[in-house]
């Protein structure tokens, strides 16, 4: 492997919660969860995302990005001890489904999501009977 590498993920999608705190040093850490889907038939295909930012981003993050926002991210895949995803099973189904964790570099808002009122400007197509893993 060449010194120096590293990934870079770029990922848009819609924002389905948001969670900021401190680690017991006084880091500010923000969690946002992030579901992409695309259309195979008459189904939809879902992916989930767990981006965790750290610092000032986090601070930023916890401020601007609200629940159905829909975000541009850029970051650095994370992976379990073997290289993979994360992998959980789908309570409904009992399917093996998986979700991926990144560890976000900046982000930008494209949708602003919910409002006070809890309308929102757009809202994509996601298939409302999957759970969301996180």
């Amino acid at each position: 492997m060449a010194t120096g590498s590293f990934d870079m993920i770029v990922l848009v999608g819609k924002v389905f919660g948001v969670d900021m705190n401190y680690t017991p040093d006084g880091k500010p850490r923000t969690t946002v969860r992030i579901g992409t889907s695309k259309k195979v038939g008459e189904k939809y295909q879902n992916k989930w995302f767990k981006v965790t930012f750290w610092g000032k981003t986090a601070e930023t993050a916890a401020q601007l990005v609200t629940k159905n926002a829909v975000l541009r991210v850029t970051g650095e895949l994370q992976a379990d001890e073997n290289g993979n995803p994360r992998v959980w099973t789908d309570k409904k189904t009992g399917d093996p489904k998986t979700s991926f964790e990144l560890t976000g570099r900046d982000f930008n808002v494209i949708v602003w999501g919910d409002k006070e009122d809890g309308a929102t400007q757009s809202k994509p197509a996601y298939d409302p009977d999957e759970e969301v893993p996180f």
